[in-house]
């Protein structure tokens, strides 16, 4: 979302909300993520993930493709106006060229294969937060640098 200024203060654990109808798979999920210290939310509807959205700010949102009657396009977009926009990622048990054009198209940041694979948990997760992390920083010794550079560009310029 253009023009969103998230001003908390930076979220220190990695926090990751899964939308999933599968008892088994949020299961496996929170499973992997007990092995690390990510914080983990889950959902079983996108009602449910859209009450914890509006309530904390999640980074990264894994949504199941089998949620019902297609929801999970709706959702991303329903997602992706939030400020600040978690970075969605769809998981499917099914991947392919049609299925990576449709999650580019509607506005998701990747795409990861279930069964659950550890090493791509491991990998896309962590890859969407410092994205998420990056489009949202406002604050801190970061933007004072920037600001430092852009002040001596002009600077310079003039």
């Amino acid at each position: 979302m253009e023009n969103c200024f998230y001003s908390r203060p930076p979220i220190k654990a990695l926090t990751t909300l899964l939308v999933s109808p599968s008892e088994r798979d949020q299961t496996a999920l929170i499973r992997l993520f007990a092995q690390s210290n990510w914080n983990l939310y889950s959902s079983f509807t996108t009602d449910e993930a859209l009450v914890v959205l509006r309530r904390e700010v999640v980074p990264v949102v894994i949504c199941d493709r089998d949620l019902a009657l297609d929801s999970w396009r709706s959702f991303v977009q329903q997602a992706n106006a939030l400020c600040p926009a978690p970075r969605m990622i769809l998981a499917s048990r099914e991947v392919g060229q049609p299925l990576w054009a449709d999650v580019l198209q509607v506005g998701a940041y990747d795409l990861l294969m279930m069964p659950w694979d550890v090493r791509q948990v491991r990998k896309v997760i962590p890859l969407a937060w410092r994205s998420w992390e990056f489009a949202n920083r406002v604050d801190g010794p970061e933007l004072e640098s920037d600001l430092a550079s852009l002040r001596s560009a002009s600077a310079g310029g003039e």
